[in-house]
């Protein structure tokens, strides 16, 4: 039996020191962060492909999912955040 901890990517505003009080956006700048999770889940089973197919979905595809998922909106949001700004000048 192996209880997991797992790692999940989620996007965050920023705080951005360089914000102009003038130039008045409807986005946020977004930075991505990571938080461990604790999913209470015990892999076990009672074969070995059965415990590899757990550790694989919570040690691989849950963070890597996340990341994706999470990574585009970061991109995304940050685009439209510049292109937002650029109009303030």
């Amino acid at each position: 039996m192996i209880l997991l901890a797992s790692c999940v990517f989620v996007a965050q505003e920023s705080v951005d020191p360089n914000f102009s009080d003038d130039c008045d956006v409807l986005t946020k700048k977004l930075i991505l962060s990571k938080d461990e999770i604790n999913t209470g889940i015990s892999c076990r089973g009672g074969t070995p492909e059965d415990l590899a197919v757990c550790l694989v979905a919570y040690g691989v595809i849950l963070p890597v999912g996340s990341l994706i998922v999470s990574g585009s909106v970061v991109v995304v949001g940050n685009a439209l955040n510049w292109i937002e700004t650029q109009g303030c000048d």
